[in-house]
């Protein structure tokens, strides 16, 4: 399996910008990887060409991160945490200077489901991540575009490393969920 999610610059590196944790990797590099590819090909249909697809993807995804965020509050080791305080202190600077968070925001759900010490796990969220890449991108970007939106969702996600450095699951899931709810209905599905 190959390394998918690369090293960023420190917090007060003036040069530290976000990278998609996904760019040049091979998230389906494995045989088993490989079955995860074609699980994955009828998910994007579904979401591409029916009405709800995108909301029902959502609702998929609000589910499996508020769990992968109650198991990252059990497993996280410091570097999980570590690597999370860098996603976030980008999302900052990069709302502050009115910049894009969308590769520090992608970096930081990856990084939770890979804190949840769960592989199977953080494989599915990858392919999850590429499938809404894919469909909502643009939207993506209009939802964090106004300011007080950006820091609501900059504090949304301030709130699920609070609760996964305080070592308390329910606080991790419960922010988890607000957040992904919120992107949810921001979004426009439930």
């Amino acid at each position: 399996m190959s390394a998918r999610i690369p090293p960023q610059p420190g917090p007060d590196d003036p040069t530290a910008r976000a990278e998609d944790p996904r760019d040049g990797a091979e998230i389906f590099s494995s045989e088993a990887g490989r079955g995860l590819e074609e699980f994955f090909r009828p998910l994007l249909a579904i979401a591409e060409f029916t009405e709800d697809g995108v909301s029902h993807l959502l609702e998929v995804r609000k589910v499996l991160e508020a769990e992968a965020a109650w198991l990252a509050a059990l497993r996280a080791e410091e570097h999980h945490l570590s690597a999370l305080r860098k996603d976030l202190a980008v999302m900052e600077r990069a709302v502050e200077a009115g910049g894009a968070v969308d590769a520090a925001d992608a970096g930081f759900h990856l990084h939770v489901a890979e804190a949840s010490g769960n592989p199977l796990l953080e494989r599915i969220m990858d392919g999850i991540f590429a499938v809404l890449d894919e469909l909502v991108r643009p939207g993506r970007q209009e939802m964090v575009s106004a300011d007080d939106k950006r820091q609501s969702f900059v504090e949304q996600h301030r709130e699920v490393l609070e609760g996964l450095e305080a070592r308390d699951p329910e606080r991790a899931r419960q922010a988890m969920y607000v957040h992904l709810a919120l992107v949810e209905r921001e979004s426009g599905g439930s």
